[in-house]
């Protein structure tokens, strides 16, 4: 068995979406054909929470444009998050484009690079190395002139150059020139060649540093066929507006004024009739991790009634199995255990991981009967056996499963009055084989303490 989430390592701009388990190659696809056939400068934010899969999804896409959809984009990824130790974003962003730059594009390449380098904050010149500036690709042939030109240059006249206006905004016209030229296909007669620079990681940035990024790409990169997709997390960016800008600013319209489109990734996978994307992952990493087919049902049955109410993302899909893979092999196993006292252990570690908030009111049993039924979902449409004097297709046997041992845990085993079909009379057996069960209230302390508390994931 494994502890460790199999992980796909993804090569960049090498592989597409060659096993599309999330069932996205469709919102690659869409993005491919938008991307193609819009002209203007568009800014993407890729929206999700953390642990939604954005960078597995922009990692792939970026080999997929070209491979899979047969776009004519040149995709370049950068990982904000990697690159915020650096004190000017347009230095980072400019080594990230060169390292993409084909070969019968250095002479275009390095004229982008001369226009941006006049545009280096002054402080930040002096301390800023070829290694940095020009990552891996070869500046030899401009090296020994940038030098030159920072070793002669004082810093009365840098700051001059940054004081007047005229003097800038005829430098950012160069650089936008000299980008465009890179985007020139060599053959008359041909579209200009787009570029799409996925920034990811944009919400994990320091503050300052996420802003400044915002702000390179609405005044150096405003050139047709000039995209940006931003793999972020909007209500995370929107509290750096706050740090940056104080709490009375409306960080959503602020933001505004440099996304143009918002996309989100689907929560379920058409090709496996809607199943939820966290199940079909829950599935297929757990069977790869080697726990126990019976376990894994069992698991993957409550996080797909628990996701109804709760939000669980992939991330902590993977944590939950690395979580489960040190459980007990009595609880792992199909035998020697009464399945009520499983029930309540794979309670616990779910919640242990997306709510551990209430994880003390679970393990004491302190829950109402309200919040039981809040938590697993367990409303009139998923229990009821009839709706209106129907039959009712919805109604899910694993909710009111889960639903009904819990309710026997917070009662201590009293007969609650009997609704929503749960089988409150019935369910003492999961624990008991007579169903002689004396202290239910006890069960969720007695499971973590036998089977659970030996090891926990930090």
């Amino acid at each position: 068995m494994e502890f460790y989430v199999p992980v796909d390592r993804v090569n960049l701009y090498e592989e597409g979406f060659a096993d599309d388990l999330l069932g996205r190659i469709k919102t690659g696809e869409a993005l491919s054909e938008l991307l193609e056939r819009i002209d203007s400068p568009l800014v993407i934010a890729l929206d999700g929470r953390w642990g939604t899969g954005k960078s597995y999804f922009l990692k792939r896409w970026v080999g997929a444009h070209r491979l899979d959809h047969k776009g004519r984009a040149l995709t370049i990824y950068f990982d904000a998050f990697a690159n915020d130790y650096q004190s000017d974003p347009l230095a980072a962003l400019v080594a990230a484009l060169a390292d993409r730059t084909p070969a019968n594009k250095d002479d275009a390449m390095k004229r982008v690079q001369r226009a941006a380098f006049r545009f280096i904050k002054p402080l930040a010149r002096v301390g800023l190395s070829l290694a940095t500036f020009g990552a891996t690709k070869a500046l030899d042939e401009i090296g020994d002139a940038v030098v030159e030109a920072v070793g002669k240059e004082t810093e009365a006249s840098l700051e001059a150059f940054w004081q007047h206006e005229e003097g800038r905004r005829a430098a950012m016209e160069e650089f936008r020139a000299a980008l465009s030229d890179l985007q020139d296909p060599g053959k008359e007669g041909e579209d200009q060649i787009p570029l799409v620079i996925i920034i990811d990681e944009l919400d994990r940035c320091r503050p300052d540093y996420a802003l400044e990024v915002l702000e390179v790409i609405k005044h150096f990169f405003a050139v047709p066929k000039v995209h940006f997709i931003l793999g972020v997390n909007l209500v995370a960016l929107q509290n750096s507006v706050m740090v940056r800008y104080g709490n009375g600013i409306d960080a959503a319209a602020y933001l505004r004024k440099f996304i143009n489109i918002t996309l989100t990734l689907p929560e379920t996978v058409p090709a496996r009739r809607d199943m939820k994307a966290i199940i079909a992952f829950a599935e297929s990493a757990s069977d790869e991790m080697g726990l126990p087919k019976v376990f894994r049902q069992r698991l993957t049955s409550q996080i797909k009634v628990i996701s109804r109410n709760a939000h669980i993302s992939i991330r902590e899909v993977g944590r939950i199995l690395s979580a489960a893979s040190l459980l007990s092999d009595e609880l792992l196993g199909e035998e020697r255990i009464l399945e009520g006292y499983r029930t309540i252990a794979i309670t616990l570690l779910i919640v242990q991981i997306i709510r551990p908030d209430l994880f003390s009111k679970f393990l004491s049993a302190q829950l109402s009967e309200d919040e039981v039924i809040d938590f697993f979902g367990a409303s009139q449409r998923f229990t009821e056996y009839e709706v209106g004097g129907n039959h009712n297709p919805q109604r899910d046997q694993d909710t009111v499963y889960l639903a009904s041992a819990w309710l026997h845990i917070v009662s201590a085993g009293s007969n609650i009055t009997e609704r929503h079909g749960f089988y409150i009379a019935e369910i003492g057996r999961a624990f008991d084989q007579f169903g002689r069960h004396h202290d239910p209230s006890s069960v969720p302390k007695t499971t973590f303490t036998r089977w659970m508390d030996t090891f926990k994931i930090t």
